[in-house]
């Protein structure tokens, strides 16, 4: 019968990861992100995306985190894009594998879906060949202002 009750207690601290959150808490000095339409210049049709700024870089959207996201993967967060509810769950962070920064994770937490992480990429890396970290990829929609 120990046994049995040291498993279900093994069990309950795994799942509630001995009190530490699968995503770091909002910092006190959160950014807020607002975010703006981005037009994409160079086509002909005009197709926007969203941007947003952090330390004076420009971010728009650019694709998915393939695969399951782990807590070794955030660097840290950074702070949250305000919802229409007044919500600050769409949080922001950064990527251990990323030190240089040119990519930035959205993912809503306590979300009652599970959805994948979205991913930003800094447009002044734009047209050059940079490090991507190995579970980004861009969505196909997205792909296009970076050819």
């Amino acid at each position: 019968m120990k046994k049995r009750t040291l498993f279900g207690i093994i069990c309950v601290l795994l799942l509630v990861g001995c009190g530490d959150s699968m995503f770091p808490d909002l910092p006190n000095d959160a950014i807020a992100f607002e975010t703006e339409e981005y037009l994409d210049k160079g086509r002909c049709d005009d197709f926007y995306f969203s941007e947003l700024e952090y330390n004076g870089r420009k971010y728009v959207e650019y694709g998915d985190f393939k695969g399951f996201f782990h807590k070794k993967d955030i660097d840290k967060c950074i702070g949250y894009i305000p919802q229409p509810d007044g919500s600050d769950n769409v949080r922001m962070y950064t990527l251990t594998e990323d030190k240089e920064c040119n990519f930035l994770i959205t993912y809503e937490v306590n979300a009652k879906d599970l959805m994948n992480p979205w991913v930003w990429r800094a447009v002044d890396t734009m047209g050059k060949d940079i490090d991507i970290p190995k579970h980004i990829f861009p969505a196909d929609y997205c792909e296009r202002i970076w050819k």
